[in-house]
C-alpha cells in the first residue's frame, strides 16, 4: 500500500518535471493535449455508446473506461501563467454540448452547473472530462455486480465525455501547429 502510494506521487512529480521542462514552448503542449484527446476519442469510439438497453455491460464499459487518458489533462493545470500563450489557447472558447443536445451542461452530483449557450473555455472543456474520466476510472475499480452502477446512465456520461473531448479537439484543430501536422483529420 505504501509502495503504491508513493509510486503514484513519484509519477505526478515525474510528469510535472517533464512538463515544466517544456517551459514556454506551448507549441509542444498544444501538440500533447491535442494527441491526448485524440487517443481518448478514439478509445470512445470503440465502444458502443448507442441505446443504453443495447448489448454491453456496464463493467465491459467500465474496464474500457478505465483506460482513458488524463496526465495532459492534468498537465494542464499547472500552467497558470498568464502572459504565455499556452495559457492564451487555453483560455479560448470551445462550443460544448450534451448528450442530449443542449447548450447547458448539467447533472453534477455536486450541483455545479455550467451555463452560457454552450460556451465555455478550453480550460473549462477539459476540467470537465477531466473530471468525468477520474471518477470514471475510480468507478472500473469496483465489482462488476456492483449495485451501485445500476443508476449509473455510463453511456450517457461516456458521451457526454467525448462531447467535451471533441469541443477541445476541433479548437485546437483550427491552430496553425496542428494543421501544419501531416495527414491530421477530425
Amino acid at each position: 500500500m505504501i509502495k503504491e502510494f508513493v509510486d503514484i506521487g513519484f509519477n505526478v512529480f515525474d510528469r510535472l518535471n517533464k512538463w515544466k521542462q517544456l517551459e514556454k514552448d506551448g507549441h509542444a503542449k498544444t501538440r500533447l493535449l491535442y494527441l491526448e484527446c485524440r487517443r481518448n476519442l478514439a478509445l470512445i469510439d470503440c465502444m458502443k455508446l448507442g441505446d443504453q438497453n443495447e448489448n454491453g455491460s456496464a463493467a465491459d464499459l467500465l474496464n474500457t473506461a478505465g483506460l482513458l487518458e488524463t496526465e495532459i489533462l492534468e498537465m494542464i493545470f499547472m500552467d497558470s501563467e498568464k502572459g504565455n500563450k499556452f495559457f492564451e489557447l487555453l483560455s479560448k472558447s470551445v462550443a460544448q454540448k450534451n448528450d442530449d443536445g443542449n447548450d447547458e451542461v448539467t447533472g453534477d452530483p455536486d450541483g455545479i452547473k455550467i451555463k452560457g449557450k454552450g460556451k465555455k473555455s478550453i480550460i473549462e472543456a477539459a476540467m470537465f472530462a477531466y473530471i468525468r474520466i477520474s471518477l470514471i476510472k475510480k468507478l472500473s475499480s469496483l465489482t462488476p455486480n456492483s449495485s451501485i452502477l445500476d443508476n449509473i446512465n455510463l453511456k450517457t456520461r461516456l458521451k457526454n465525455i467525448r462531447n467535451a473531448i471533441l469541443s477541445i479537439v476541433k479548437k485546437l484543430h483550427e491552430e496553425d501547429i496542428i494543421k501544419k501536422m501531416e495527414g491530421l483529420r477530425i
